[in-house]
């Protein structure tokens, strides 16, 4: 059996089943791991999906390994040992030189540089951003596997090992071209119904009614443009006449870039504005250095 030093996720869920072999239960696992219950629980549950056995059986009160488990067992104990895998996966801090941070691209335009001034006093200093899947799903398995350390997304990440903090409500702006033919500085209902818009197309139909992409819903709109990023949105909006609703950090951050102006209004756009939220597995707390920058990052504004 080989097994992949970078693919730590996997690793660890193999340091789970063998803590869980030598205990014999998953609560006694749990504690001597310093992990959740619900998370060993599920790291077994991946490794039998993946293996399509039952690994365990409950035998009154204690598991019974398979004799599959027993043979997995074996195995793993060789190649950890010979790897010395197991010292490295027993640091409870993991990573200290590095922060992991996934979230859709324009949000992090956002955080990132933020996260990076609450980090200057801190001994770790690299930040990695990772895009955030399309998949909900995915978001809790990229926390409980440890392949992030923290999600910034419009939709809390919800599972009892995940705590998650709303942070602000994000604010939006009605933009056009800067030599606008009919809009100068303002614009009203009427026109933003009259004018054809370029919006963010959300990447899944599953999304669209969840997200920051639910504003497209707006069956009023004259829609001439679609895309994924907000940054082809303003490219359009500057050679043509065409309008679009962005985030105002967004348009902060790009609009002298591009030949386009902010208008003004003073009507529902239509849409819930959405609140950004921070999801992080309780377990970061644990770790020294991360847990002085979660305190600074839940108060981030």
């Amino acid at each position: 059996m080989e097994h992949d030093k970078n693919n730590r996720a996997f690793l660890e869920r193999l340091h789970i089943f063998d803590v869980v072999m030598n205990r014999k239960s998953m609560r006694e696992a749990a504690l001597s791991l310093n992990m959740t219950p619900s998370r060993v629980s599920m790291a077994i549950k991946k490794l039998r999906e993946l293996y399509s056995d039952p690994l365990f059986i409950r035998e009154k009160n204690a598991l019974e390994p398979t004799k599959f488990a027993r043979n997995l067992h074996r195995e793993i104990q060789k190649n950890f040992k010979k790897n010395n895998i197991t010292n490295e996966l027993e640091n409870n801090d993991g990573d200290q030189s590095q922060l992991l941070i996934s979230c859709s691209p324009h949000i992090a335009t956002n955080v990132i540089p933020l996260a990076f001034q609450l980090t200057q006093d801190l001994p770790f200093v690299s930040i990695k951003h990772i895009d955030l899947p399309i998949s909900r799903k995915d978001h809790t398995s990229l926390l409980i596997d440890n392949e992030v350390d923290i999600i910034f997304d419009y939709t809390p990440v919800e599972h009892p090992d995940i705590f998650f903090r709303r942070l602000f409500m994000e604010e939006y702006c009605i933009v056009c071209y800067d030599n606008h033919p009919r809009l100068t500085h303002s614009i009203s209902l009427k026109e933003y119904t009259e004018e054809t818009h370029a919006v963010l197309e959300a990447p899944s139909i599953h999304e669209r009614k969840s997200d920051y992409s639910q504003h497209i819903q707006n069956e009023d709109k004259i829609i001439g443009f679609c895309s994924h990023y907000y940054l082809d949105l303003l490219a359009v909006v500057e050679v043509s006449d065409m309008i679009c609703t962005v985030p105002q950090n967004i348009y902060l951050k790009l609009c002298a870039s591009f030949n386009v102006k902010s208008l003004n209004y003073n009507f529902n756009l239509g849409f819930k504005k959405p609140s950004l939220y921070m999801s992080y597995l309780k377990e970061l707390k644990k770790s020294k250095n991360k847990s002085i920058l979660l305190k600074k990052m839940e108060k981030m504004r």
